[in-house]
């Protein structure tokens, strides 16, 4: 442990020693409050302060808090101040200036027009979490999915994102949840007006969602917009992207369609290698090629109707389809005192789903109550038929498999919320879901293991809740708590039987405080949060993946426990985010010998686990040249896991993301990561490093806009791991190539103004776990 503290501390001390001695050698401070016109204060306004006039880059930005406050500390004479709040005019200020500055704003009129924020210091502690405003030069990113990934509390896992200490992000635009996140790919920069990162998720979200991440785009004039994008991305795959987006807006009706469709013309190859040990006695080696091909469809149509500024309509529909195929050629190599056997297999693979979402919202608000009404509903139907050839029958038989699923979920919440005071917030709501999901698996052959189901699994879901925030002078306090209940019954038609999986009624609390200081904000959160098994890991029987290969699921299962606590911190350009999260009852899908040569994957409940990380970032501008985001992050943890020797591990991630802006129209980006060899889970991951350029170029006054990627520029990138065991081991190598080439082209038909996005509201987890 004393080893562990020192660690923190160096980091710390690296990081945060810049900024400490710049403000030891500042000699002005400025303070203030920002008011409307009414005297009510305005939190999240943008500051911006200037040597010269409005039209030269700021040289800071600060954002009042959540009493209308704001503080900066500077070594240079600031001669403009410049007041922005998205609904209001915007002020500017010349010096001198008084000792504790008070800016008025007045409101726009109904139609607002587009007002774009940016700044130096560009991110800010709410009572939520932390958000974050793009900067002039980082909206020249391609779309919000990239900005997303440099920022400093974020890693990019996959397709998907993942919250340093937390697990994977929950997205949501403008409090619409998105369930599909290559949406993040389709909007584009300058629509984007903040994210915020949200690590301990309050009591209106599901109890089981452990980080939230909230996109707010901007508002727009009225008109009618069309934008055309293409991209070819190409490494192992070469996939082909094109979207079209039509808008039209007036003062009360916003229509917004979405049509994306891309797809892999050629087949990825990816090679893998692994070798399963069970104690030292016998072993599996194969060396399996992968060929995909898929493409995919997206669709979506939105409509929202605003008759006043009080109340607000909405109702959207999205279609996706996807389908996948794959063909996998296999050879394997088993070996034990007796055996020396080495056979072929082949396998066949069609994947197609199908997924239908609609939501529909009504919210009025006023100067002290705010009520909002949200529905979804959900359909998905998919499908899998596996056709598996082997060399050797009398090793292992032909299989032919087909499992099918179909999903359906309703969901309603209501939200209200009363401003006693000024200071004093009180919010109460309630939500429910209902679910039902079919899985079917057949099989087709004769196989002595295998065996047919048919599952129907019927969910009920409901939660109230209610919290409570003040606000005083350089503090805020949160409390909240959520009552939430679930049942979950099943029906097994093969076996003609029903039962109730569990039924678990539970409270969840949840507190948070605030402190702002001067340039230095804090948070301080608590939570506790649960996990639910997934459909598929409740599901009951075996499933062939491959000879080698079986998974199953535990109807079993409990749900976890999660104690969740974490610190937040950023003091000028420098932020902080500490997180420890004990879990009880944690599922995990743990490998063990179903016979000598298959391994089975099956999700357990494991002893009491334990996670530990630290992430520091540091912003670095210089003038209008450079932009540099430099993070740090270390973590630990401390797994219970039956089979296994009880896992201590740690590990380092350094990051650079670095923006040249070479003049008004050119932007280059240069960004480099390394990462230890470290524990994840049961897995022992080796180090890595990989280093990614870009140049972005825009035309024709910006409405033709190219940009040029190369990720993993020296393929240094590998899917490498090893799991160890006290009755199996596992060493996985996945070889192909990590280096990717992006070329995207978008153009905006102009003097055509896009509308705003559709702003449903949603805090809905069932989807995901669908």
């Amino acid at each position: 442990m004393i080893i562990l503290q020192n660690k923190i501390i160096i980091i710390l001390l690296v990081l945060l020693g810049t900024p400490g001695v710049c403000f030891a050698q500042s000699n002005s401070s400025l303070s203030g409050k920002v008011i409307d016109d009414k005297g009510n204060t305005l939190s999240g306004a943008y500051i911006d302060m200037f040597l010269s006039s409005e039209t030269s880059e700021p040289i800071a930005t600060v954002i009042s808090d959540s009493l209308g406050e704001f503080h900066l500390s500077t070594e240079k004479k600031i001669k403009l101040i410049r007041a922005q709040y998205i609904g209001y005019d915007k002020v500017l200020l010349k010096a001198p200036f008084a000792d504790s500055l008070i800016i008025k704003m007045e409101s726009m009129p109904l139609e607002l027009t587009e007002v774009t924020i940016t700044g130096k210091t560009p991110n800010k502690i709410t009572t939520n979490g932390i958000k974050f405003t793009p900067t002039q030069m980082q909206r020249q990113l391609p779309n919000i999915s990239h900005y997303i990934a440099q920022l400093p509390f974020v890693e990019k896992s996959g397709d998907s994102f993942v919250v340093v200490g937390k697990g994977r992000a929950v997205f949501y635009i403008d409090n619409r949840r998105i369930e599909d996140l290559k949406e993040l790919k389709e909007l584009k920069m300058d629509e984007l007006q903040s994210v915020e990162v949200i690590p301990n998720p309050g009591i209106i979200y599901d109890s089981d969602i452990k980080a939230v991440i909230k996109i707010k785009t901007k508002k727009k004039n009225t008109g009618m917009g069309f934008e055309l994008t293409s991209g070819i991305i190409h490494s192992e795959r070469t996939e082909l992207w094109n979207q079209g987006d039509f808008s039209y807006n007036t003062p009360t009706l916003c229509l917004q369609t979405s049509l994306v469709y891309d797809y892999d013309p050629t087949f990825a190859h990816l090679e893998i290698e692994q070798l399963m040990r069970k104690e030292h006695t016998s072993s599996v080696y194969y060396n399996s090629t992968e060929k995909q091909k898929y493409r995919n469809l997206r669709f979506r149509n939105s409509l929202i109707y605003t008759p006043n500024k009080n109340n607000s309509f909405g109702v959207s529909m999205s279609y996706g389809h996807s389908n996948w195929t794959t063909d996998v050629d296999n050879g394997l190599h088993y070996t034990d005192d007796i055996n020396n056997v080495e056979y072929g297999q082949k396998s066949h693979s069609i994947s197609p789903n199908h997924k239908w979402v609609g939501n529909l919202f009504y919210n009025y608000s006023n100067k002290r109550i705010e009520f909002f009404f949200n529905t979804d509903i959900y359909r998905g139907i998919g499908s899998r038929k596996m056709t598996s050839i082997s060399s050797n029958h009398a090793v292992e038989p032909d299989v032919d498999t087909r499992s099918e699923d179909s999903n359906f979920l309703c969901y309603f919440q209501a939200l209200g919320s009363y401003n006693i005071s000024e200071s004093i917030k009180f919010q109460i709501g309630a939500d429910y879901a209902h679910t039902s999901v079919l899985q079917a698996y057949n099989v087709n052959s004769a196989h002595a293991v295998l065996k047919p189901f048919d599952i129907k699994t019927y969910q009920h879901r409901y939660a109230e809740y209610a919290s409570l925030n003040y606000a005083i002078t350089n503090f805020a306090f949160s409390l909240g708590l959520r009552h939430e209940t679930l049942s979950i019954n099943r029906e097994d038609d093969v076996k003609k039987g029903r039962n109730k999986l569990f039924s678990i009624s539970k409270l969840y609390p949840s507190a948070s405080v605030t402190m702002t200081k001067g340039a230095f904000q804090s948070q301080l959160s608590y939570s506790l949060k649960t996990e639910y098994p997934t459909y598929n890991q409740l599901r009951a029987g075996l499933s062939y993946s491959s000879p080698y290969l079986y998974e199953s699921g535990n109807p079993d299962l409990c749900p976890e426990t999660r104690h969740e606590l974490s610190f937040l911190g950023k003091f000028l350009n420098s932020s902080l985010m500490l997180n420890y999260t004990a879990i009880r009852d944690e599922i995990i899908q743990v490998p063990t010998l179903y016979s000598d040569n298959i391994m089975l994957y099956r999700p357990e409940n494991t002893g009491t686990n334990k996670y530990l990380s630290l992430s520091v970032g540091q912003q670095i501008n210089l003038g209008d040249i450079l932009e540099s985001s430099l993070r740090v992050s270390y973590h630990s943890q401390w797994l219970n896991v039956a089979g296994f020797t009880k896992q201590k591990g740690e590990g380092y991630i350094f990051r650079a993301n670095n923006t040249i802006n070479i003049n008004k129209n050119i932007q280059c980006f240069v960004n480099g990561s390394y990462q230890s060899a470290s524990e994840n889970g049961l897995f022992k991951i080796p180090q890595a490093w990989n280093v990614d350029l870009a140049l972005n170029l825009s035309f024709l006054s910006e409405s033709l806009n190219i940009y040029l990627e190369c990720t993993d520029v020296f393929s240094t990138l590998h899917g490498k791991r090893g799991c160890y065991g006290n009755n199996i081991s596992m060493d996985y190598s996945r070889n192909y190539q990590t280096r990717t080439f992006t070329i995207q082209v978008s153009y905006n038909l102009p003097n055509i103004i896009k509308s705003k996005r559709y702003k449903g509201n949603t805090t809905n987890s069932e989807i995901q776990r669908l």
